[in-house]
C-alpha cells in the first residue's frame, strides 16, 4: 500500500505548468484525530457465501476495535441497480464492438459474448435514460450518507463468492456465465455506477467449495468522491491486519517469483 499511495500522490500532484493538471487540488492525507466511520448495509453485507462473510465479519471487527465506528446504513434498490448496471454495460461494449465493423462475425470474441453482445444490441434507448435516472438517484443518496457521515466508508466485501467451480470443457474452450459474473459483482457495481473512488485489500483466506487450498477474500472500502487519501489510510491499516493478525498473514502463490531479488541476483 506504501508503493499505491506513493504512486497517486505522485500523480494527483498539481502540475504548475499545465492549465488543467494546475487546477488540481493537492492530495492531503486525513487529520489522525478525524472521525472514522465504517457503514455497512447489513441486508445487502448478508447476500455474500458464508465461507466470505466469516473473513469480512472478522476484519470488521478488528476495524470497530481500533478507531472506526462502525454503523448501519441503508442503499435503495441495490438489486435492481446491478440489473440496469449490467444492461448499459452490456449496451456500451456492443456499441464499441459495432463501431469497429457492421459484421458480427468481425467480432473476436466467443460465441456466449457474442450472444451476450447481442442482447446488449437490443437495448431501447427508453432503458437507457431510467439507467440514468436511477444513477442519478443512487448518487444523491450516496452524498446524502458522505454529508450525514464525514469520513464514512461503504465497506462490502469485494466478491459476493470465493470464486466457483469448473465445469467440463472450461479449459477447452473457457467460462462465459452471465449469471456468475453478476453474482461475482454483487458490490463492485455501485463503484462504477456512481464514479466514487474505491479500493479492495485482501484481509485473509478461504476453503473453496470445491478442491484444496485457500483463496483470498478482500474487502472493498467505497469513498466519497475525492476521499482517495482516506481509502489509501484504510487500505493501509487493512494490510496490516492482514500481515500481523491473521493467522499465517499473507500467502504468496507457489508460482510466485521475486523479480526484483531476481535481477539483484544477477548485478
Amino acid at each position: 500500500m506504501q508503493d499505491l499511495t506513493l504512486a497517486y500522490r505522485i500523480m494527483a500532484k498539481p502540475l504548475a505548468s499545465d492549465p488543467i493538471q494546475a487546477l488540481f487540488a493537492p492530495s492531503i492525507p486525513p487529520a489522525p484525530a478525524a472521525k472514522r466511520y465504517i457503514g455497512i448495509y447489513r441486508a445487502w453485507w448478508d447476500q455474500a457465501d458464508s465461507r466470505v462473510l466469516k473473513v469480512c465479519n472478522d476484519a470488521i471487527c478488528w476495524f470497530a476495535a481500533q478507531h472506526y465506528e462502525v454503523i448501519p446504513i441503508y442503499i435503495p434498490l441495490v438489486d435492481v441497480g446491478q440489473l440496469a448496471h449490467s444492461g448499459a454495460c452490456l449496451a456500451e461494449m456492443a456499441n464499441t464492438a459495432r463501431s469497429r465493423s457492421n459484421n458480427p462475425s468481425d467480432n473476436l470474441t466467443s460465441p456466449a459474448t457474442q450472444l451476450l453482445l447481442t442482447i446488449g444490441a437490443q437495448t431501447p434507448a427508453g432503458d437507457l435514460f431510467k439507467y440514468a435516472a436511477l444513477r442519478e438517484l443512487l448518487m444523491q443518496h450516496l452524498a446524502h450518507l458522505f454529508q450525514s457521515h464525514p469520513g464514512l466508508l461503504i465497506v462490502t466485501p469485494t466478491t459476493a463468492v470465493n470464486g466457483w467451480p469448473k465445469h467440463a470443457g472450461d479449459d477447452a474452450v473457457g467460462l462465459s456465465d452471465g449469471n456468475a459474473t453478476i453474482r461475482a459483482m454483487t458490490y463492485v457495481w455501485l463503484a462504477n455506477s456512481t464514479g466514487c473512488p474505491a479500493v479492495s485489500v485482501p484481509v485473509g483466506y478461504a476453503q473453496p467449495a470445491v478442491g484444496s487450498g485457500r483463496l483470498p477474500v478482500s474487502l472493498m472500502a467505497m469513498g466519497e468522491w475525492g476521499a482517495e487519501e482516506q481509502l489509501l489510510a484504510w487500505s493501509g491499516e487493512a494490510e496490516t491486519y492482514l500481515n500481523e493478525v491473521v493467522e499465517g498473514g499473507r500467502v504468496r502463490p507457489d508460482q510466485w517469483v521475486d523479480v526484483i531479488q531476481l535481477a539483484q541476483d544477477k548485478k
